[in-house]
């Protein structure tokens, strides 16, 4: 056990998260906050997203359609830059949007089954709510990148952003292992669809996780320098 201890000690040495300066802590809950919102994102996508929609008596054509609305949104990339380049501060507009997007997500999209309503509302909704998702994970996607590699040194991000991506990988299966065991054992007593609501409370769980631990992570600054300038685009 000693020796595990030194070699973890090491590797956060070796990826600067070992310490409790401010960016230290930042750094590591950039990980945490990576972490619990893949989670969330696997626990409501996917699979179990469309057994979601199966179990509300969705056809395979609708299905489809909610896999290329992914695309449709991460159109809107595009206009991060204009929304998030040239405020002082990111860090409540992109709190303030996860927290959207999460509710949106999770709460509402999980709610739709069980309001009974006619397919072809419950479609339509379903679409919207869904379009809400992409695009405001379109939108944020890039700010959150940027704020999170603002408190690397750049001499470190090589092997935080091989961790990251290494351990996010493995956190992600080993949940989505855990919840489908879970989801196939409630079944028998709660059915599909609560058996999959009850992922969906434990998506919220981890969503106010991801709050949490993107409220601990320090803000660098953003200076009118470095703002986006839309005419810029026309020098290229």
């Amino acid at each position: 056990m000693k020796r595990i201890r030194t070699l973890l000690e090491g590797l956060l040495v070796a990826v600067d998260l070992h310490g409790s300066d401010t960016a230290t802590v930042s750094r590591r809950n950039v990980l945490y906050s990576n972490y619990v919102a893949n989670v969330a994102a696997n626990l409501t996508g996917g699979v179990f997203l469309t057994g979601l929609w199966i179990a509300a008596g969705a056809s395979s054509g609708f299905i489809a359609l909610t896999v290329m609305l992914m695309g449709a949104g991460n159109l809107f990339q595009l206009a991060a830059p204009f929304l998030l380049e040239r405020r002082s501060r990111r860090k409540p507009f992109l709190m303030a949007g996860r927290a959207f997007v999460h509710v949106v997500n999770i709460a509402l999209i999980g709610l739709l089954p069980w309001l009974r309503l006619e397919q072809g509302a419950m479609r339509t909704i379903g679409l919207l709510l869904l379009l809400f998702v992409h695009v405001g994970n379109a939108i944020l996607g890039p700010g959150l990148q940027v704020w999170h590699i603002g408190g690397i040194p750049a001499t470190r991000r090589l092997g935080f952003l091989s961790l990251l991506s290494s351990s996010v990988a493995i956190v992600t299966y080993v949940a989505l292992f855990l919840a489908g065991w879970l989801a196939d054992g409630l079944k028998p007593a709660f059915g599909e669809m609560g058996a999959l609501t009850v992922l969906r409370v434990l998506a919220l769980v981890m969503a106010a996780l991801d709050l949490w631990f993107l409220s601990r992570i320090d803000e660098p600054p953003n200076p009118p320098g470095d703002r986006f300038q839309p005419a810029t685009l026309l020098a290229c």
